[in-house]
């Protein structure tokens, strides 16, 4: 009878590589299988009569709401003119015009008093479909937001007294530009909000002629848009502007639903259920936008589109309202269920690696109980950071925003004396508490580092299964620490450096997603700060970012290997000696 090894003596390779050829090899034909089964979008058929726009009324319209005085900013004087102005021209077009005053706290100002407009005029059948621009400003407020109030005032005055299907509603929003509190505010307390099936959201619309649209589907949470509105609105922008609209890429739709950041006002709309898209122009508007800013060309093609797109989507037998996630990819939707399975099935191969390798450290005799506690205690470290963060908000001295809004650029909320503090006590913990029972007080054993990188992970492991159960979206951002950090003991063979460049590698997902963040969203090198205020506001999921910080955790004991400063967890007693 052939005897077990002795207890730390490890025989053949701690990864089984037909193991993870077979996972992966299954893993890519899952992923084959959804790229296969992607659908062509469903769409309404088009009018035969195509309808006229006004884009010099449009600009005339917008012109107007530059000659309010005051400030733009939510609560000023300047954004309360502008929607008396939007209230008295849409009660003289014959709409059914309502005040909805509500109050929210903003980034550095509390209980502000806010106000949407809503005119309403009703069809035959229960349904609405929804036109929304926000009434507040930047600067004078010329491209963001004047030129999209014109648009929506002129389509309004030239769709009144129409006979349709489906009710139409018009509503100036306030908050447009602090975090769509006013979108918010219309979706969650409007009576009739669950019944629209459609809302098409300007903002920003003016740009030189010529400038493709933009179409921007980011949500605030895992819900997707409407299929239908979304193919619609693409299909209308290429057939009356002339050009085709700008649309998010699949690692924005991807990495959206993963960690939510949004500062339309499509995002609260699609968190509370309501379908919606958001139609933009050019690049982020500036404050010193001017009369000149005002593009009657442009502002006609963006009425045409949206008249005959209202048409459309008021001629259509039904409206696919959405909410399961998707993806879409062009003219076609790759269904986000999918997606998830896809993104699931990529993780499956480390996963069983990790596994396979802790049950072969166990007939190998490798204990893991000392890497377990050393891993646990590297946690309990993230874990203080993150209840840190998420304590800032209520201490005094405004070192952190406890309003849960995507921070814009340049504004955080977060400031570098609440990062501080945060730094200094987590430094403190560390140094008092883990740091004690895992500093090196002798030599580690291979046996003690197989230990520590089995644990490490299975930490990493441990934390994407937990996404798969919290948002499968967000396992994307682990996807190549689990894959690059299996090649840890080939890469021993070549020292602490190539070490440290696989463990680099593995980082590419967050990195990519802080690129994201950085570029598309326009959040530039203050895109980590903005994660972090996001973190010590609840907007990002606490959820989420516990099982971040698990992998965290994993990484920096990975970490602690790679440059020889591992050791295994000590007893409490054996600490204090």
């Amino acid at each position: 009878m052939r005897r077990p090894p002795p207890p730390g003596r490890s025989r053949g390779r701690l990864v089984s590589w037909p193991l993870y050829r077979l996972l992966l090899a299954l893993a890519l034909a899952a992923v084959l299988l959804a790229v296969l089964l992607v659908q062509q979008l469903d769409l309404p058929s088009q009018p035969s009569q195509v309808l006229t726009f006004s884009g010099d009324r449009a600009a005339n319209q917008a012109a107007q709401f530059l000659s309010l005085k005051g400030g733009r900013a939510p609560g000023q004087p300047g954004s309360e003119a502008a929607a008396d102005l939007v209230a008295r021209r849409l009660s003289r077009a014959g709409y059914q015009v309502t005040d909805r005053p509500f109050a929210a706290d903003l980034l550095g100002r509390a209980n502000v008093p806010m106000r949407n407009v809503v005119a309403v005029q009703p069809g035959t059948s229960p349904e609405y479909l929804a036109v929304i621009a926000h009434h507040d400003g930047i600067g004078e407020g010329a491209d963001d937001n004047a030129s999209s109030l014109g648009v929506m005032i002129e389509l309004a005055q030239e769709l009144a007294g129409e006979t349709r299907t489906r009710g139409v509603v018009f509503v100036a929003t306030d908050g447009g530009t602090t975090g769509g509190q006013g979108a918010a505010e219309f979706a969650r307390t409007w009576p009739d909000a669950d019944k629209i099936v459609a809302a098409i959201v300007l903002d920003a619309v003016s740009a030189p002629p010529g400038t493709p649209l933009r179409i921007l589907i980011r949500p605030e949470s895992p819900i997707g848009t409407s299929p239908h509105l979304y193919a619609s609105t693409r299909r209308a922008i290429l057939r009356y502007t002339g050009n085709a609209p700008l649309t998010p890429g699949w690692f924005d739709q991807v990495s959206g639903y993963a960690i939510p950041y949004v500062r339309t006002e499509q995002g609260p709309l699609l968190a509370r259920g309501v379908p919606a898209v958001t139609i933009t122009a050019g690049d982020p508007a500036s404050a010193a936008d001017t009369f000149e800013s005002l593009r009657a060309g442009q502002l006609g093609s963006v009425g045409l589109t949206m008249r005959n797109l209202l048409a459309e989507l008021d001629a259509a037998p039904s409206i696919d309202r959405g909410g399961p996630p998707s993806v879409f990819l062009g003219a076609k939707e790759m269904r986000g269920r999918l997606v998830q399975i896809a993104i699931v099935m990529l993780m499956v191969p480390p996963l069983a690696c990790f596994l396979d390798a802790a049950a072969g450290s166990r007939r190998r005799r490798i204990p893991l109980r000392r890497g377990m506690a050393a891993l646990g205690w590297r946690f309990s470290t993230w874990l203080v950071g993150l209840v840190c963060l998420w304590l800032l908000p209520l201490m005094p001295g405004d070192l952190a925003s406890g309003v849960d809004v995507a921070p814009p650029p340049g504004s955080t909320g977060l400031s570098l004396g609440g990062l501080a503090l945060v730094a200094v006590v987590v430094a403190g913990y560390w140094w008092w508490v883990p740091r004690a029972r895992l500093l090196r007080r002798g030599p580690v054993t291979g046996v003690d580092r197989t230990g520590g990188l089995v644990t490490g992970w299975l930490g990493l492991g441990f934390a994407a299964l937990l996404l798969c159960a919290v948002n499968p979206f967000a396992v994307l951002l682990l996807l190549p620490a689990g894959h690059a950090w299996l090649w840890l003991p080939w890469a021993a063979r070549g020292g602490p450096r190539a070490m440290l460049l696989v463990l680099a590698l593995g980082l590419t997902g967050l990195l990519l997603f802080l690129i994201e963040l950085g570029s598309a969203q326009h959040l530039g090198w203050s895109a980590p700060r903005a994660v972090l205020a996001m973190t010590a506001s609840g907007y990002l999921s606490p959820a989420v970012t516990v099982c971040l910080a698990g992998a965290g955790a994993a990484m920096t004991q990975l970490g602690s290997l790679a440059v020889g400063r591992y050791a295994p967890a000590r007893p409490t007693r054996e600490s204090r000696v």
